[in-house]
């Protein structure tokens, strides 16, 4: 999108609020609702030198210690403590319309960032070719992932019908897949829902401009007064929203639209990589189907014990990508050889699997304060990524260590070499909220935990067959031998049988600390106790600790601070990413 679209669309949005809200005023079937914002965000955490590669290091001029892992160290390289990740303006617009027993919504946001844009980084990204001192570019990245850019959020229209005197509510269009959205730890129910991810990392992101919306039909039929059945077919696939190489948070180089190359070996930088062409190119993403993605859910109250049981089955397309190489064309030769003046080097690409089945239950009580979750989901075939320096020593070389020589000597000649297995994946999550009166001179306390367990039922000895761990470990022991580190040569940081981690939340409210001031301070702390789970939720040792504190100005303005600490993990590639955050805004 060109840079001076963004503004001028949150500047309409800022200038149309208030006819808007005089339309709402006039008409109580349409409401209005929406915010704008200003915010930034800075590094507050010294690069760790033992997640920088050497050879990239030394050409920055920055200390590195680590022996591999050139394709997922861009974004370190790019942001010294106390440098700008983020100077944006953004909004968001949602209108709703309803009239008898027809409904319909819209809603679009809107963002801008300047640093993104215009700030010049340390080392570059792909897109912009390691131009070091220049910005980064988004060039290829996803409308979504751009620096800046417009999107169309819910986009639906609804009806109420009475079959048999039941009320059914059809409706058509951009929406949210909200089975499972009750719980923080993701995995379950809630992987139904596509994620906007470079909108969670922006200052002041809200909800409203988190989610992918998906374009589904979706009907829910209220069967009794205790029952109730949902149900949905998708009608276009639609991904999670990845953050783009060289940004502050992306921990590949390779795997977000326009990032492109995976660098091959550690002895040159990335800049001479791309010039010497030591690198595998990538190919499209396969399409991916619009059909077969489809849910039913039936929800039944239970009185006696103030609660509600769910019980959920449907088939998706997978909404993260796989990476997946692909054989040398050459045959009889060597696959990789720099420059490939012959075009039959071996590649890469990335691709959605389909068809992932999951079925759940969950459980939900309300007490006076008191409020219990539970979720217990199961996927019989879910696709978990391979090794990556397994499959990159495998499609590149034909000598290199790696677990995965068989497999890629029986691709085909150009064949694709996919790069999962599809594995019977179990999670069970629990989780409890509690409300105090009059906390600490505060109005109330919101007490919040939750804790959840990872299963792979069907797991292979590590020894013939590894998932997961980031490519700055290295290759782990093959056939007993191993010439690297203890860190990558230990058997630890692949996908463990059982994963699991816990969630802790505290927030309370003052009000009126000065006329027309409430102020909310929120404390976080997540903890990754034991084991690497198949989708890299949990991943042993890590540790997150979020203190923030929001404050809301009569009933339309807002301002934000927020600082995040993230630590520990031995086989952690993003243990260095503390930020500070400021946002301010109004809503309407």
């Amino acid at each position: 999108m060109h840079p001076f679209h963004a503004p001028a669309a949150v500047t309409a949005l800022l200038a149309l609020s208030p006819l808007l809200a005089q339309a709402a005023d006039g008409d109580s079937a349409f409401a209005v609702r929406g915010s704008i914002s200003a915010g930034s965000a800075w590094r507050t955490a010294e690069r760790d030198a033992n997640l920088i590669q050497r050879t990239n290091g030394s050409a920055a001029g920055i200390p590195a210690n680590a022996p591999h892992g050139r394709n997922q160290d861009d974004g370190n390289l790019n942001f010294d403590k106390g440098d700008t990740l983020s100077r944006v303006v953004k909004g968001f617009l949602h209108l709703a319309y309803r009239h008898d027993t027809l409904s319909a919504a819209l809603g679009a946001k809107a963002w801008y960032d300047d640093a993104l844009l215009h700030d010049g980084r340390d080392w570059g990204n792909g897109p912009a070719g390691y131009d070091a001192g220049r910005a980064l570019s988004d060039h290829g990245f996803s409308r979504r992932g751009s620096f800046s850019g417009v999107a169309l959020m819910e986009a639906w229209v609804a009806g109420t019908f009475t079959p048999a005197g039941l009320p059914l509510q059809v409706r058509v269009g951009n929406q949210y897949l909200d089975w499972g959205g009750r719980m923080s730890i993701g995995g379950g129910l809630s992987a139904l829902q596509p994620v906007d991810l470079p909108a969670m990392r922006r200052p002041g992101a809200t909800p409203d401009e988190t989610r992918v919306p998906v374009t589904a039909l979706s009907a829910r039929l209220d069967a009794s007064d205790s029952t109730r059945l949902e149900a949905f077919y998708q009608l276009l696939w639609r991904p999670t929203e990845l953050d783009g190489c060289g940004t502050y948070f992306a921990t590949a180089d390779y795997v977000a639209p326009g990032c492109n190359r995976v660098m091959v070996g550690d002895t040159v930088s990335d800049p001479a990589s791309v010039t010497g062409g030591r690198f595998l190119k990538r190919s499209a993403t396969p399409d991916v189907a619009n059909t077969g993605q489809f849910g039913l859910a039936g929800f039944f109250k239970l009185p006696s014990l103030s609660s509600e049981l769910g019980v959920y089955a449907a088939q998706y397309h997978s909404r993260t990508p796989i990476a997946s190489p692909i054989r040398s064309a050459r045959v009889g030769g060597a696959p990789f050889l720099p420059g490939d003046a012959d075009g039959l080097n071996a590649g890469y690409l990335t691709e959605y699997p389909e068809d992932i089945r999951v079925y759940g239950l969950t459980w939900a009580a309300k007490l006076t304060r008191l409020t219990l979750l539970a979720e217990l989901s199961h996927r019989p075939n879910l696709p978990v990524q391979l090794n990556s320096v397994d499959l990159l020593n495998a499609v590149a070389s034909n000598t290199a260590p790696s677990l995965l020589r068989a497999d890629m000597n029986a691709t085909p000649y150009g064949g694709v070499l996919h790069g999962y297995d599809r594995l019977s994946v179990s999670q069970l999550q629990a989780a409890a909220t509690y409300a105090v009166d009059r906390f600490l001179g505060g109005d109330t306390l919101g007490l919040a935990g939750e804790a959840g367990i990872k299963f792979v039922h069907d797991l292979p000895d590590p020894h013939l067959r590894r998932y997961g761990r980031s490519d700055l470990y290295g290759v782990g022991t093959v056939a007993g031998t191993c010439t690297s580190t203890p860190t990558s040569c230990a058997n630890a940081g692949y996908v463990t049988r059982s994963a699991w981690g816990y969630r802790l939340r505290a927030g309370w409210r003052y009000p009126a600390v000065l006329e027309g001031v409430n102020l909310s301070p929120v404390l976080s702390w997540a903890h990754d106790v034991k084991g690497w789970s198949a989708d890299g939720l949990f991943n042993e040792g890590r540790r997150f600790a979020v203190m923030a504190l929001k404050a809301d100005i009569g009933k339309r303005y807002l301002a934000e601070l927020g600082w995040t600490h993230t630590f520990g993990g031995t086989y952690n590639n993003a243990r260095d990413r503390d930020f500070l955050a400021v946002a301010v805004g109004a809503r309407f």
